[in-house]
């Protein structure tokens, strides 16, 4: 497997934990080398910040008048 690949399967497995809110931690132990944890880490908080926008519009369409 290339490392973009590695780093890709390793972003997408962020994203989906951090859009689940489960624990960073309980992940990182199972990626073996920096790259795949970076990976890991930069789809974690994409998937916070992505996460976070929807709350804001949902907010934000229910204080509609």
């Amino acid at each position: 497997m290339a490392k973009s690949d590695r780093y890709e399967t390793a972003f997408r497995a962020g994203k989906w934990a951090a859009e689940r809110g489960e624990a960073k931690s309980q992940y990182l132990s199972s990626y073996g080398t920096r790259e795949e944890r970076m990976g890991f880490e930069a789809g974690y908080y994409a998937g916070i910040v992505e996460a976070s926008r929807a709350a804001q519009a949902k907010k934000e369409k229910t204080n509609v008048r």
